[in-house]
């Protein structure tokens, strides 16, 4: 009878359907391939410069309770997300997960102030970050003048 350490019965079923008899160089050859395509560092490496990157693209300043349009790169992991906090507090008011739309929206707070928009990795590492203002101030209000009809202008 066979012993486990005969594979002929694997390699005969993977050559009949066309699949690859994995052994422990095959595995290797494999989690080597895997590893490329993906662009993963293998056996511990650290993560690329490259895949650490993120930007973030908002308008400069915005009315208290507007909505924010953020369009963002950066690694996209799907429990990356996208926060808003007061400027240098810790505490983050509003989150949107990043997924892989590459844009979120978020809601202005009622307070007028200097924020900032961070894009955060799961671990909780800020990749980049923006100012934006709120403030109805910041958006001057023109009086248009009264139209006088059968006045020429």
């Amino acid at each position: 009878m066979p012993g486990i350490d005969d594979q002929s019965g694997l390699e005969a079923l993977a050559k009949l359907n066309g699949g690859l008899n994995l052994t422990p160089e095959t595995s290797q050859e494999l989690k080597d391939d895997l590893n490329s395509m993906m662009e993963m560092p293998t056996d511990g490496a650290a993560m690329s410069e490259s895949m650490l990157e993120a930007t973030l693209t908002a308008p400069d300043a915005i009315g208290p309770r507007s909505r924010i349009a953020v369009e963002f790169t950066g690694p996209m992991d799907s429990s990356d997300y996208i926060g808003l906090a007061a400027a240098g507090a810790k505490d983050v008011l509003a989150v949107a997960r990043a997924g892989n739309a590459g844009n979120v929206l978020l809601v202005a707070p009622r307070a007028e102030g200097r924020y900032e928009l961070r894009y955060y990795t799961a671990g909780g590492e800020v990749l980049a970050q923006r100012i934006i203002d709120f403030g109805s101030h910041l958006f001057k209000k023109s009086k248009m003048a009264p139209i006088v009809i059968g006045a020429s202008y």
